[in-house]
């Protein structure tokens, strides 16, 4: 008589199967299993083994890049590009500049006479060759009261003061935008696919599009990118392949951030880059850039900008108005003047000009004047009585 072996029905890879010719199945747990390979062994002396390649939980693996890569012509220059494993910026060269270190820290007291006889404040003296005027500390009704003060406070102690002060009047693009980006609401121009980026070359004609090694969401940030260029287009009034300049425009997610800024427009090399975690909202901003540096060659100072009609006229629009000197308040803490060049402003005013006819937070992303939480009246954005003199330049400027 030969006795037949046959598997259990009811054995999972995380068992161990000891089971006899007549009588009942007994299951015991198994060890940990470390190979993709479960063994089910006979309970007798004589037992027979065979082997069943079990489904092994796979291991979480890198993030999802969704097989979108750099595409087009390379822009060069990014990070990836330049960076060398274990080396340092400037390691081979001899005349490497130390840093200096700094001076210390000097704290005066502003105010106590003529008008404001009855109230100063001490604040950290500013050196000349600056526009940036005093951030004060507290204040006091009697210049003896805060110089007691001052020699009471360690200096540690008011240089922090200082930095929270500088701080919380500090206008960055965090103050400017909102954190979360709505979804947008207009056509849908993928009919509900992802764009692929042979159709995002052949509708806008950039030069090349490349992303950085940390992007992830690359093919939500390509469709999204996709449908607020097209929103774009539509809004100024020209063909979707003209966005990109005749080729001449580079477009990058995340692969040449550099400092604090959350996006930027490289005239050297003709791209846009937007941030990985705050570059949605600023793509009008610097679609402009690129677009009065394809106009009138720089755009970094108010000659170069003016050179056409066109961004004259504009440039002369915004002066005129009472964005000008919100834009000035906006930089009176600065070492140097940003919210008040003209170009600057005028990439602010296309971001309101574009919000006020497309909602799309990827294309501009804008806080409200209620939302601006800044104290003085130094909203750099314009207002809404100052929309219809700048619709008017714009509608001008793109003949629309």
């Amino acid at each position: 008589m030969t006795k037949s072996t046959t598997r259990p029905t009811n054995c999972t890879a995380g068992n161990v199967a000891t089971f006899k010719t007549r009588g009942t199945w007994n299951f015991t747990p198994a060890p940990s299993i470390s190979s993709k390979t479960t063994t089910y062994r006979h309970a007798r002396a004589d037992r027979v083994e065979y082997q069943q390649t079990a489904t092994k939980p796979q291991e979480k693996g890198p993030r999802n890049m969704e097989t979108v890569y750099d595409f087009g012509n390379k822009i060069g220059g990014a990070r990836k590009d330049l960076a060398q494993i274990g080396r340092t910026a400037g390691a081979d060269n001899p005349y490497r500049r130390t840093r200096r270190p700094a001076r210390p820290a000097r704290f005066g007291i502003y105010g106590g006479y003529g008008a404001n006889a009855e109230r100063c404040y001490v604040a950290r003296y500013i050196r000349g060759g600056t526009s940036r005027g005093p951030v004060p500390l507290r204040h006091f009704a009697s210049i003896a009261e805060a110089r007691a003060w001052v020699e009471a406070t360690p200096l540690p102690e008011l240089e922090k003061m200082h930095r929270a002060a500088l701080a919380a009047l500090a206008i960055t693009d965090e103050v400017c935008r909102r954190p979360v980006n709505k979804p947008r609401t207009g056509p849908d121009y993928r009919n509900g696919r992802p764009v692929s980026p042979a159709e995002f070359m052949a509708t806008f004609r950039p030069y090349g599009v490349e992303f950085g090694n940390w992007q992830d969401n690359r093919q939500g940030a390509l469709d999204q990118a996709y449908d607020a260029l097209r929103d774009l287009a539509t809004t100024v009034g020209i063909p979707s392949d003209a966005i990109g300049f005749q080729g001449t425009l580079g477009l990058a997610f995340g692969a040449r951030g550099h400092g604090k800024a959350s996006a930027h427009y490289e005239s050297g090399r003709h791209a846009i880059n937007l941030t990985k975690t705050r570059g949605a909202g600023c793509l009008a901003h610097e679609w402009f850039h690129a677009y009065d540096h394809d106009q009138s060659g720089r755009g970094s100072s108010y000659r170069a900008f003016t050179q056409t009609e066109g961004l004259r006229r504009l440039a002369v629009t915004l002066r005129g108005l009472p964005m000008y000197r919100r834009a000035r308040k906006a930089d009176q803490h600065r070492t140097r003047p940003y919210w008040s060049e003209p170009h600057e402003m005028a990439a602010r005013a296309f971001e309101a000009w574009v919000r006020s006819r497309v909602e799309n937070d990827y294309l501009a992303n804008i806080r409200t004047p209620s939302e601006f939480d800044r104290p003085g009246d130094c909203y750099p954005y314009p207002l809404a009585e100052e929309l219809p003199a700048i619709d008017a330049a714009f509608r001008m400027l793109f003949g629309v």
